[in-house]
């Protein structure tokens, strides 16, 4: 399902759509998907929703920004700010604010999931929501639109 935001760009809402594998997609794979989320596509946008659908695994805008600069050359990190800004707006990708975190991370991964933080590595890893059962007792005036939980600890070898 397509649906109009405030800032006039389409939002497509449909789960299946929004399963992404981590496997590479093709250019044309991906024009194709940033059009089905109304998303005028450029090579710029191409190739970073690209590196962001396949490649990269919860980046920040600066490890995105470095990554374009290797690969499309001349690129600002204003640019890559604005392009996040709009796959976010039009349901491409989220993005994350996490506490043990100073920056921003990207996920790609648009279903209802949880994450998981290597406090070794500092890596961040998916906690698919059907693994945990939650029960909130809350007053009925809390209408709670969403949540997200962050495990911490060690991955063992």
């Amino acid at each position: 399902m397509v649906k109009k935001t405030k800032s006039g760009f389409k939002k497509n809402t449909d789960s299946v759509s929004n399963a992404f594998s981590r496997s590479g997609m093709s250019m044309q794979e991906v024009e194709s998907k940033l059009v089905d989320h109304g998303i005028q596509p450029s090579l710029q946008r191409i190739k970073l929703a690209q590196y962001l659908l396949g490649k990269a695994d919860h980046p920040t805008a600066e490890q995105i920004y470095t990554w374009a600069q290797k690969e499309l050359g001349k690129i600002s990190l204003a640019t890559v700010y604005n392009t996040l800004s709009t796959f976010i707006e039009c349901g491409l990708i989220q993005e994350f604010k996490f506490p043990h975190l100073d920056q921003v991370i990207y996920d790609c991964r648009m279903d209802h999931h949880f994450h998981f933080v290597d406090t070794k590595s500092q890596r961040l890893h998916d906690v698919d929501s059907g693994s945990l059962r939650v029960q909130l007792k809350l007053p009925k005036k809390f209408l709670v639109e969403k949540f997200d939980i962050v495990f911490k600890g060690v991955i063992e070898d």
